[in-house]
């Protein structure tokens, strides 16, 4: 946020035509003026307020996506009752001081599987608020999940006030998928040593494994060369090449 340019707002400072006192050679007016607008800027930023989790997991009863603050043991009680209305039995609820804590209750709805996560990653307080900043991730092709449903949530507890609370999501980065390697198969009564050679001169191959008793060769490039579509068309364009298969790791 940019200060006004003489920091003079209001009636909050004379002007400056109106100070007419020297002090070594620097008005007083001057003095002021950076004093205050020094005031003013180091209020304005920004703090990191901590935080202890409540409660975090993957089954709730809330399923909509939903975030929340509370300031009162009744109103919490009512959001637990329901998160805990699928569990047998209901968990307690949790004991929160609300004249020193508020909760700040975030959940993403109900998904169609597992692999989906959300986490609050940091608080900062301003002036005028108070922003709750949490992340999501969701699975990634090749992942292991359950088929479940679930409803990721995060209840964490921090201490209260009276600002405006804004919450601010954020998606997790995510690793680009591993270059895949390529299982060949090859024609009956082609040269199959011969084919592997040829391969093996490419040069954004990396490597060459032939299973002499299966008859079929996988192959690996250097993904800095080479794009997996062309790598793919590379393989599927040479004689004697039956079928090309991608094999992604985990």
């Amino acid at each position: 946020r940019l200060a006004p340019q003489n920091c003079i707002e209001g009636s909050w400072l004379p002007r400056p035509s109106m100070l007419r006192v020297k002090m070594a050679g620097v008005s007083l007016s001057s003095v002021l003026l950076a004093a205050i607008c020094a005031i003013h800027f180091t209020t304005s930023a920004s703090v990191s307020m901590s935080f202890e989790t409540v409660a975090k997991g993957y089954s709730s009863g809330i399923e909509d996506k939903l975030t929340e603050v509370v300031h009162s043991p009744e109103d919490f009680e009512r959001f637990w009752r329901q998160h805990g209305s699928i569990m047998f039995p209901p968990p307690d609820v949790p004991t929160v001081d609300f004249q020193r804590d508020m909760i700040a209750l975030i959940f993403r709805g109900t998904m169609n599987s597992g692999g989906y996560d959300l986490e609050v990653k940091g608080i900062d307080e301003s002036d005028s608020e108070i922003v709750v900043r949490y992340e999501t991730s969701d699975p990634q092709p090749g992942d292991m999940t359950t088929m479940a449903l679930t409803q990721p949530f995060h209840i964490i507890r921090t201490s209260a006030s009276g600002k405006a609370v804004r919450f601010e999501e954020s998606s997790a980065s995510t690793a680009d998928p591993p270059f895949p390697a390529f299982i060949l198969t090859f024609d009956k009564g082609a040269d199959v040593e011969a084919i592997v050679s040829r391969i093996r001169g490419l040069g954004p191959v990396s490597h060459v494994r032939l299973m002499v008793s299966l008859q079929i060769a996988m192959v690996n490039f250097d993904s800095t060369q080479i794009e997996k579509t062309e790598a793919r068309d590379l393989l599927e364009g040479i004689e004697g090449v039956k079928s090309v298969e991608e094999d992604t790791p985990f």
